[in-house]
C-alpha cells in the first residue's frame, strides 16, 4: 500500500505527460493534413480511456515493473483501437475527395464534348464556305475565258471586215480615178467642141458625186468601227470587273484560311486539354489502385468504403468510355483537318500552274523584246506591197491578240504570285510561332525543375495570347469569349486539383509510408531534358533553312515585279508618244482640209471670172482639185488606219524622219502640170496661126497670169501636202515594214538551229527549276508536318516530366515533414517510454 501510494504521484505525472504528447502528436497530424481532421469526441475518448485505465487500478500491483507492463499493454490496446478509428476517418475523407474528383472529371468531360461539338460545327462551316468559294472561282474563270474569247473574236472580225472594206474602197477609187484621168488625157487632144467639154464636165461631176458617196461609205464604216470599239471597251470594263471580283474572292479565301488556322490552333489546345484530362484520370486511377491495395486487409467494418471504391471505379470506367468516345471524335476532327489540308494542297497545285504560266509569259516577253529590236533595225530595208499588207495586218492582229493575252496572263500571274507570297508569309509566321512555342516549352521544362507553379503561369500567358488573337475576329468573338472563360475555369480547376492532389499525396505518404523517389529517376529526367533541348536545337536549324529558302523565293518574286513595272512604264511612254503623234497628224489634216476648201473657193471664183474660151484651163484646175481630194481621202484613210492600229496594238512608234524621197504621185503631178502648159501653148499657137491676132495674145497673157498665180498657190499647197503625205506614208511604210520584218525575222529565227537549241535549253532549265520549286514546296510541307508531330511529342514528354517532377517534389516534401512510420510499437518511442531512464 505504501508502494502504491509512493507510485501514485509518478503515475499522475506520467499520465499528464502522455496527455501532452498525444495533444502534440494529434496537432502535428492535423497540421500535416489540410483536409482530414479528427473529431473532438475522439480526443475526449482517448483522455477518458487513460483516466479510466489509471483509476481502475485501486489495488497496488506486486511490483512497479509489473504495473508498468500492465499499463503499457493496456495503452497498446487503446492505441490500436485509436489507430483503427483514425484510419476509418481518413478512409471516409478520402472517399469524399474521390467523389469530388469524379464530379469534376465528369464536368470537364462535358466541357470537352461541348468544345468538340463546336469545333465540328466550325469545320463543317469552313468546308461549306470553301466549297462555295471554289464554285464561285470556277464560274468566274469560265466567264472570264468566255468573255475574253468573245472579245478577241469580235475584235478580229471587226478589224478584218474594216480592213477589207478600206482596201476595196481605196483600190476601186484609185482605179476609177486613174482610168478616168487616163481617158481624159487621151481625149483632150481631140476635143474641138464645147459639147464634148460639157460632157467631160458632167463626167467629172459624176465622178465627184461618186467620190462623195464613197467618202460617206467610208465614214459609215468608220462609225461602225467606233461602235465596235465602244463595245470592245465595254467588254474590257466587264473583264476588269470580273478581275476585281476574282481578287475579292481571293481575299475572302485568305480570310477563310486564317479562320481555318485559328480553328486548328483551338483544336490543338483542346487536344492538349484532353491529354491533361487523360493524365489526371490516370493519376486518379493510380490513386484508386493504391487505396484499393491499402484497404484490402481492412476488417468487415470497412465494407462501406470498399463499396464506395467500387462505385468510384465504375464511374472511372464510364469516364474512360467517355474519353474513348472523345478520342473517336478527335480522330474524326483529324480526318476533317486532313481534308482541309488536301484542299490546301490543291490550291498549291493551282499556284504552281499559275507559276508555269508566268514563266511562259516571261519567255514570250523576252522573245517580243528581241523581235522588236531586230524589227527596228530591219524596217528601212523592207518595201510595202498591197498583197503582203494583208498578211502583215493579219500577223499584227495575231501579235496584238498575243500581247493582250500575255498582258492579261501577266496580271493573273502577278495576282497569283502575290497570293502565293501572302500564303508563304502566313506559313512563315506559323513556323515562327511554332519556333516560339518550342522555345517556350523548353524554357518551361527548365523552369519545371525549380518550381511547378510555372505551369499555371504558362496557362495564363496562353489565355492572354488567345485573347489577343481573337480580338480582331468579329464572327467568332462570342465563341472565343466562351472558350476563354472555359479555359480560365479549367486553369482554376487545375490549380485547385493540383493543391488537392498535393495534400492528398502528402497525407497518403504520411499514412501509408511511401518510399522516397529514387535519385536514378532524377537522372533519367535530366537526360530526357537534355534530349529535348537537342531536338529543339535541330528544329531551330531546320526552321532557319526553311526561312532561307523562302527568302530566295521572295527575292525572285521581287525581281519579276520590277521587270513587270519597267515593262508597264515603257508601254505607257510608247502609248503617250503615239497619242501625241496621232493628235498632231489630226491637226495637220484639219489644216489641210481648210486649205483645200479655200483653194476650191478660189478656183470657183476664177472659173466665174474667166470666159468660155478657157475651158481647158478650168478643166486642169478641176483635175488639180480632184487630185487634192484624192490625196485628202488617202490621208483620211491613212489616219483611220493609224488610229485603228494604235487602238489594236496599244504600242507607239518613234517619229519617222521627214527626209525621205517624195512619192511617185507628186512627180506625176508635176508632169501633168507641164503637159497642161504645153497643151495651152499649142492651142495658143494654133489660134495665132488661124489669124485671130492680138486678142488671142491678150487672152493668152491673162490666162498665163492666172495660171502663174494659181500655180504659185498650188505649189505652196502641194509642198505642204507633200510634207504631210511623206510623214503619213512614212508611218504607214514603217508599220508595213515592221510587220513584214516581224514575219521574216521570226521565220528566220525559227529556222535557225542554234536559236532552236538555245530555246530548248531554256525550256529544259525552266522545267528543271519548276521541278525544284515543286520539290521544295513538298519538302517544306513535309517539314512542317514533321515539326508538328515532334512538337506534339515534346509537349507530351514535357507534361510527363512536369508530373514526375511534381510527384518527386511532393514526395520529398512529405518525407521531410513526417519523421516516422505508423506501426504501433513506435508509439512508445514517440511517447518517450523506451528511452526513459525512470523505466529501467
Amino acid at each position: 500500500m505504501n508502494r502504491a501510494t509512493n507510485l501514485a504521484p509518478d503515475v499522475a505525472t506520467w499520465v499528464s505527460e502522455v496527455q501532452e504528447r498525444l495533444r502534440a502528436e494529434i496537432s502535428e497530424t492535423q497540421a500535416a493534413s489540410d483536409h482530414v481532421t479528427l473529431p473532438h469526441a475522439l480526443y475526449e475518448e482517448l483522455f477518458d480511456g487513460l483516466q479510466q485505465l489509471l483509476a481502475g487500478s485501486h489495488t497496488p500491483p506486486p511490483s512497479s515493473e509489473l504495473s508498468i507492463n500492465q499499463i503499457i499493454d493496456s495503452i497498446d490496446e487503446s492505441l490500436s483501437q485509436w489507430q483503427v478509428n483514425i484510419a476509418t476517418a481518413f478512409q471516409h475523407s478520402t472517399a469524399n475527395e474521390l467523389s469530388d474528383l469524379l464530379q469534376q472529371a465528369q464536368h470537364r468531360t462535358q466541357q470537352l464534348d461541348e468544345r468538340e461539338r463546336r469545333l465540328d460545327e466550325q469545320d463543317r462551316e469552313f468546308s461549306e464556305q470553301r466549297a462555295k468559294l471554289y464554285c464561285q472561282q470556277s464560274q468566274l474563270a469560265r466567264q472570264r475565258k468566255s468573255v475574253a474569247r468573245t472579245l478577241q473574236l469580235r475584235r478580229a472580225e471587226a478589224a478584218l471586215a474594216l480592213e477589207q472594206e478600206r482596201q476595196e474602197l481605196t483600190r476601186s477609187v484609185r482605179q476609177e480615178v486613174r482610168e478616168e484621168l487616163r481617158e481624159e488625157f487621151e481625149q483632150r487632144a481631140g476635143l474641138e467642141s464645147s459639147e464634148e467639154i460639157l460632157e467631160i464636165r458632167n463626167q467629172l461631176t459624176a465622178a465627184e458625186a461618186q467620190q462623195q458617196a464613197l467618202q460617206e461609205q467610208l465614214d459609215s464604216a468608220l462609225a461602225v468601227q467606233e461602235e465596235q470599239r465602244s463595245q470592245a471597251s465595254d467588254s474590257e470594263n466587264r473583264h476588269a470587273e470580273l478581275t476585281q471580283q476574282v481578287e475579292s474572292l481571293s481575299a475572302s479565301r485568305g480570310e477563310l484560311e486564317e479562320r481555318l488556322q485559328n480553328a486548328e490552333s483551338q483544336h490543338s489546345e483542346l487536344t492538349q486539354l484532353k491529354e491533361a484530362a487523360d493524365a489526371e484520370v490516370q493519376a486518379v486511377k493510380e490513386e484508386l489502385a493504391a487505396l484499393r491495395d491499402q484497404h484490402q486487409s481492412s476488417d468487415a467494418s470497412n465494407q462501406d468504403l470498399i463499396q464506395s471504391k467500387e462505385a468510384a471505379e465504375a464511374e472511372i470506367a464510364s469516364l474512360q468510355q467517355e474519353l474513348n468516345a472523345l478520342r473517336d471524335q478527335h480522330r474524326d476532327s483529324d480526318a476533317n483537318t486532313q481534308e482541309l489540308r488536301q484542299s490546301k494542297e490543291a490550291a498549291d497545285a493551282e499556284i504552281e500552274l499559275l507559276r508555269q504560266e508566268l514563266n511562259s509569259l516571261r519567255e514570250q516577253h523576252q522573245h517580243t523584246d528581241t523581235s522588236n529590236g531586230e524589227l527596228q533595225q530591219a524596217k528601212e530595208a523592207i518595201e510595202a506591197e498591197v498583197e503582203s499588207l494583208r498578211q502583215e495586218l493579219q500577223s499584227l492582229r495575231e501579235q496584238h491578240q498575243d500581247s493582250d493575252a500575255s498582258t492579261q496572263e501577266l496580271r493573273q500571274s502577278k495576282e497569283a504570285a502575290e497570293a502565293e507570297i501572302e500564303s508563304l508569309r502566313q506559313e512563315l509566321n506559323s513556323l515562327r510561332e511554332q519556333q516560339q512555342n518550342v522555345d517556350a516549352n523548353s524554357s518551361e521544362l527548365q523552369q519545371a525543375k525549380e518550381a511547378t507553379e510555372a505551369e499555371i503561369e504558362s496557362l495564363k500567358q496562353e489565355l492572354n495570347s488567345l485573347r489577343e488573337q481573337h480580338q480582331d475576329s468579329d464572327e467568332s468573338n462570342n465563341e472565343a469569349a466562351t472558350a476563354l472563360a472555359d479555359l480560365q475555369v479549367v486553369a482554376q480547376l487545375l490549380e485547385e486539383e493540383n493543391l488537392q492532389l498535393r495534400t492528398t499525396n502528402l497525407d497518403l505518404e504520411v499514412k501509408c509510408n511511401n518510399p522516397v523517389i529514387d535519385p536514378e529517376m532524377h537522372a533519367e529526367l535530366e537526360s530526357k531534358l537534355h534530349e529535348l533541348e537537342r531536338q529543339l536545337a535541330l528544329q531551330s536549324e531546320q526552321l532557319s533553312q526553311s526561312l532561307n529558302t523562302e527568302s530566295e523565293l521572295l527575292e525572285e518574286h521581287e525581281s519579276l515585279k520590277n521587270k513587270e513595272h519597267s515593262l508597264a512604264e515603257e508601254l505607257a511612254q510608247q502609248k503617250e508618244s503615239a497619242e501625241q503623234e496621232l493628235q498632231s497628224t489630226q491637226e495637220q489634216l484639219v489644216n489641210l482640209q481648210n486649205e483645200l476648201e479655200e483653194a476650191r473657193i478660189h478656183l470657183s471664183v476664177l472659173e466665174s471670172a474667166s470666159g468660155g474660151n478657157t475651158d481647158s484651163e478650168y478643166e486642169s484646175l478641176r483635175e488639180l482639185l480632184q487630185q487634192s481630194r484624192e490625196e485628202l481621202s488617202e490621208l483620211q484613210n491613212l489616219n483611220s488606219d493609224l488610229s485603228s492600229q494604235l487602238s489594236e496594238f496599244q504600242l507607239a512608234r518613234e517619229n519617222a524622219a521627214t527626209n525621205l524621197p517624195c512619192d511617185h504621185e507628186s512627180l506625176s503631178w508635176e508632169e501633168r502640170k507641164r503637159l497642161i502648159m504645153r497643151q495651152l501653148e499649142e492651142e495658143c499657137e494654133d489660134e495665132s496661126g488661124t489669124g485671130e491676132g492680138e486678142g488671142a495674145t491678150v487672152k493668152r497673157l491673162e490666162i498665163e497670169q492666172v495660171l502663174a498665180t494659181t500655180e504659185h498657190e498650188i505649189e505652196t499647197r502641194d509642198h505642204e501636202i507633200q510634207e504631210l503625205r511623206s510623214i503619213i506614208e512614212q508611218q504607214s511604210d514603217t508599220k508595213q515594214g515592221v510587220a513584214i520584218g516581224a514575219a521574216a525575222i521570226a521565220q528566220m529565227f525559227d529556222s535557225e538551229p542554234l536559236i532552236q537549241q538555245e530555246r530548248q535549253k531554256l525550256k529544259d532549265i525552266q522545267t528543271e527549276w519548276q521541278e525544284k520549286l515543286r520539290q521544295a514546296e513538298i519538302d517544306l510541307s513535309m517539314e512542317r508536318a514533321r515539326l508538328a508531330r515532334e512538337r506534339t511529342m515534346l509537349e507530351s514528354e514535357a507534361e510527363d516530366l512536369r508530373q514526375q517532377l511534381a510527384a518527386s517534389s511532393d514526395a520529398e516534401a512529405s518525407d521531410n515533414a513526417t519523421p516516422g512510420a505508423s506501426r504501433k510499437r513506435r508509439w512508445l518511442d514517440h511517447l518517450g517510454l523506451r528511452d526513459d531512464p525512470n523505466n529501467k
